[in-house]
Order: C-alpha cells, then structure tokens, then sequence
C-alpha cells in the first residue's frame, strides 16, 4: 500500500482555489501527566509499547528539594499506562524511597528509548541513545540495549557523535536505507539538526546537518532537537523540530516551541512553518515552551507528548519555589491517522489532481472530512475521463473517515489493475478536507520516464 500524503505539491499535479492546512493534535490538558516525587518538572519524555503491555514513559526529573535543577541532579523515572494516554508512576523497587527511579542520568540507563522490531536478541529489544548527563563531561554518545526498559547494558563502544551533546537524541530505523540513524546535534551546544547513521552499531557515520535555522527566521533562532518517525513504514517520515528563539548571546533564555518537518526517505528534510502546539497565554502550560519528544503510533491514531512548560528555557524568573505548580508537565495530544495536513475546498469549489498512477490492487480510498458529501472523484485520462469513471459515475460519499472507499457506478478498479492503464485521480470539492489517498500503485510525474516505487 501507498499512500499520498499532501504536504506538498510533489504528487499534486495541480490544484485550484484550494489552501494547505496545517492540523495540530487534540491536546488533552485534563491528562497532563506529572510525578508527585517530581514536583518542580518533568520531562525529555519518550513512550514505547510496554513488555508487560500496555505503553511505558521515560522520563527525567529531580525529586530531591535540596538538589539544584541541573543536568548532574537529572534522574531517569519510569510511568506505565494501558492506554497511552493516562500514565501512572511505575514501580521498578516498591521498597525503594522512590519506586520508578531508574537511577542518575548520568549512569548508564536509556532514558530515549526505542522499541526495535527488528531486533532478535531479546535482551536488547529496546535501544537508547546515550550521553552522560552532568557538568564537564566530554564523552561522545553510545547506544544502550535492555529487555525490559529497566536494566541496561552497552551494545557497542561505538561512539555516535565525535564529542558530547546536549540534545534529545532520537533513533529510528530507517527501511529506506536499510540503517539505523540518530537525529543529534553535531557537538555540545551547536544547535541545529544533525544524522548519525550505523548498519550494525558498531560504527557510526560522521554526523551531517539536515536541518538549519532558515535566513528568513528571527535573528538568533537555534534548532534544539528533532525527534522522528517512520510513519506508515516508508511512506513518509515525520519529525517533531524543537526551534529555539533566544536573545543575543543569552544561550540559556528565550521561548521554545515544536513545528512538522517530514521527509519521503529519512535523510532530506523539508521544514513547515507549522505549528504542532497552539500558541498560549502566558502563565499556561506551553506557553513558555512546548517541546513534543515523543510520537505513539496506535495504528487509528498517532499520540504525542508535549513537554509543556509555563516558563522559557531559563526557568521560572526568580527560580522555583515550593508551593509553586511544576514548571513543566507531559501533556498528551491525539490526531487521527495521517491528519498531519490537508487540503482544504477554500472558498466555494476545490479541485486537486493527483500525478499519474497505474494500480496494482483494484482499490482506492480517501482519507477525507465531507460534512456535506459535497465531493466526489473522476479517474482522467488526460483531458477526458476514463470511461466508466467519470464524476457523473462516482458512488457518492461524506462524513468524516480516514478510508472512504471510492467506487464508480460505469467502472471497475480490477479492469484497470488488468488493463495496466495510467489515470489521474481528479478530486472536486466543496465544504470538505482531503487528508490522503491510499492504495496500491505506481507513481510517475511523466509516463515514459523511470518508474520509481517508492514516493
């Protein structure tokens, strides 16, 4: 299966008197999750499917009052939930004076991890990016295996990055390329977004930049970190990309907030503009600072985690007191599966067409919001439509559905899968959003060029 999503016009052939619209996730405020052992903040959270099942949430904090809020203090904590929504304190040692405590940050514990499925050694199921936290520390990043997200040991002495960073490391594989990759910094305090790639773990590439702070930008915007998916494996890459707008010379102040970038391979990104978190009052969480760290694909939906801070990157002015509410809490968001962007009717009547497909299975659906069923599609064949498939032929449709099935009266999809034959999938509308289409098919901007199968 294929499927087109419209984050730009690179599988659009044209579209008329329509908008791209930017979709952020439904943010459950009411669910925001916080540690009462972590009362000033948590976060740099990640969430992966739990071996006890259910879903598991790393996550960082410094439970101890007396402690300075510093990368040396950091502790790693664990939360369970069997939804991914609603997360509880996980207890690792009930008899311990915290029982989720992983232990310092600066031990050697995966506090970024990743569920890798491809892995066959079930003690190293799980992998994390690993960089010692704390002042001084000039170690370059290693990566860390564990069964179960509690115990933890190296799975190489390969150093990922030449020097220490201070960044949220985030890895992935990649089907693309067949390797697995990092999105990293290049060097501690060099904000902007690098890739580290490996095929066995045992050596990893020279970090490159993917992503740099654009001209047209503010003055003294810095890329943080970008954490990142393969979504709908292959199709298309989705990053989270932490920009951070600081004051001249001021590394540690200024807001922070997450846009989407994607990428059809992994390996060249193309950044938005769009925002991920609204944009609030001050004194509201994320307000100050929203930085999504992690992405839960459940298959129907994609949840998200927004460290949600009420304060910019330098902290509460004057500092936290006790008594305060923490200065940071783990907010979740939902979107329906690939409602990242859409494009929408605009004013009156929206047309789009797709560039030219041949399918190999005999079905096509559309991932659409039609309150009105005000849309309908024709299958074109240049300047005339595919007989039999033609506007007037379309089976009406409307609602709000991730697969509509899209079926003609005069035509069936199977005589085309047989005939071989390259159509344009003609789409108008009013009143409605078009997310995506899927199926099984070829892709080409010109019939007579290179076929490629992937998009």
């Amino acid at each position: 299966m294929k499927c087109i999503n419209v984050f730009d016009d690179f599988v659009l052939n044209r579209t008329d008197n329509t908008r791209r619209v930017f979709k952020q996730p439904e943010w459950l405020f009411d669910k925001a999750f916080t540690d009462p052992d972590n009362i000033r903040a948590v976060n740099t959270t990640a969430v992966v499917k739990a071996p006890c099942g259910g879903y598991m949430m790393t996550y960082r904090g410094v439970p101890d009052l007396a402690q300075a809020w510093s990368d040396e203090n950091l502790s790693a904590f664990l939360a369970h939930s069997d939804d991914g929504i609603s997360f509880m304190p996980y207890k690792v040692n009930p008899s311990a004076e915290y029982p989720h405590l992983l232990g310092k940050c600066s031990e050697e514990i995966g506090v970024h991890p990743y569920l890798d499925e491809r892995e066959t050694d079930p003690g190293l199921r799980y992998k994390s990016p690993f960089m010692r936290e704390g002042k001084n520390v000039n170690e370059p990043m290693i990566m860390l295996g564990s069964p179960d997200l509690v115990h933890w040991q190296r799975v190489s002495d390969a150093p990922l990055t030449t020097s220490t960073v201070d960044c949220y490391p985030n890895l992935i594989y990649n089907p693309v390329t067949g390797r697995y990759q990092v999105t990293t910094r290049r060097r501690h305090g060099e904000r902007r977004i690098c890739l580290t790639e490996s095929a066995d773990f045992q050596s990893w590439s020279e970090p490159r930049c993917i992503i740099h702070p654009l001209p047209t930008e503010e003055p003294t915007t810095h890329l943080y970190s970008m954490p990142h998916m393969d979504y709908e494996p292959g199709d298309i890459f989705i990053g989270m990309n932490w920009i951070h707008v600081m004051p001249v010379d001021r590394i540690m102040d200024g807001p922070g907030y997450t846009e989407y970038a994607y990428s059809y391979d992994g390996l060249t990104w193309n950044r938005t503009g769009a925002r991920v978190f609204p944009e609030l009052p001050r004194g509201h969480y994320g307000a100050g600072m929203n930085l999504v760290s992690a992405m839960l694909d459940r298959g129907d939906d994609v949840v998200f985690y927004c460290n949600a801070y009420v304060c910019e990157h330098n902290g509460i002015p004057g500092g936290w007191k006790e008594g305060m509410p923490p200065m940071c809490v783990t907010i979740p968001g939902v979107l329906k599966k690939n409602r990242f962007v859409c494009i929408d009717s605009g004013k009156g009547k929206g047309e789009l067409m797709s560039q030219w497909l041949r399918l190999k299975k005999p079905e096509l659906t559309l991932n659409a919001v039609i309150p009105f069923g005000s849309l309908r599609c024709e299958l074109s064949a240049g300047d005339e439509p595919v007989p039999g498939f033609s506007f007037d032929d379309f089976e009406p449709i409307g609602g709000d559905s991730t697969e509509f099935m899209l079926r003609w009266k005069g035509g069936n999809l199977a005589d085309l899968v047989e005939s071989g034959k390259w159509f344009k999938l003609h789409i108008e509308m009013t009143d409605s959003e078009v997310y995506a289409v899927n199926g099984d098919f070829d892709f080409t901007v010109f019939k007579r060029a290179w076929m490629y199968d992937r998009l």
